[in-house]
């Protein structure tokens, strides 16, 4: 399985119907690779499934990816999840202000009219 002359993994992925590929250091954990994948992807490292890289459902952060299934430095594996919304709450905030802004001084001039 693990070859004594690599010194980068190559990493192939389906996500979404779509085929990915990058180079990592062999000293990479399962950790930096689900860093790796949130930064293409935008699923959080906690939403990630991935399948195919191991026999077992349960993989360390901390294990080294030389250690896990790949054929001559080449790993293939699907990923699943779902990508994490944008955070525009402060967008938000500010526009819900004003809005409500907008509406007490509407309120306001509709009260000094009776």
């Amino acid at each position: 399985m693990a070859s004594t002359n690599l010194d980068k993994l190559t990493m192939n992925f389906r996500y979404n119907n779509n085929d990915h590929s990058f180079q990592v250091p062999i000293n990479w954990t399962y950790g930096f690779l689900k860093s790796k994948l949130y930064e293409i992807t935008n699923i959080l490292p906690v939403d990630q499934k991935i399948i195919g890289l191991s026999n077992t459902q349960n993989i360390n952060d901390n294990e080294y990816l030389i250690n896990l299934k790949h054929n001559n430095g080449v790993a293939k594996f699907i990923l699943l999840g779902k990508p994490t919304a944008p955070n525009n709450n402060s967008n938000n905030n500010s526009n819900n202000s004003n809005n409500s802004n907008n509406s007490n001084n509407s309120n306001n001039s509709n009260n000094s009219k009776i």
